[in-house]
């Protein structure tokens, strides 16, 4: 890892994101997914809300 990241934040973060509750983890990798297929804008919080609940349970994050 390096000085950046570091500064960052970064393997505080990933901590926090392994050892995340199951519906926090649906949450941010439905923000993820939102970004990824392109949307410029920001997702409504209710759409958020509706697509995380709905998708199927995610595998736990890698430690590694």
């Amino acid at each position: 890892m390096g000085l950046g990241e570091r500064l960052a934040g970064a393997p505080q973060l990933l901590r926090q994101y392994r050892d995340a509750q199951p519906i926090l983890l649906s949450i941010v990798q439905t923000a993820i997914d939102w970004a990824r297929v392109g949307m410029q804008r920001p997702i409504p919080a209710d759409d958020l809300t509706t697509l995380a609940l709905d998708r199927p349970p995610l595998p736990r994050p890698s430690r590694t």
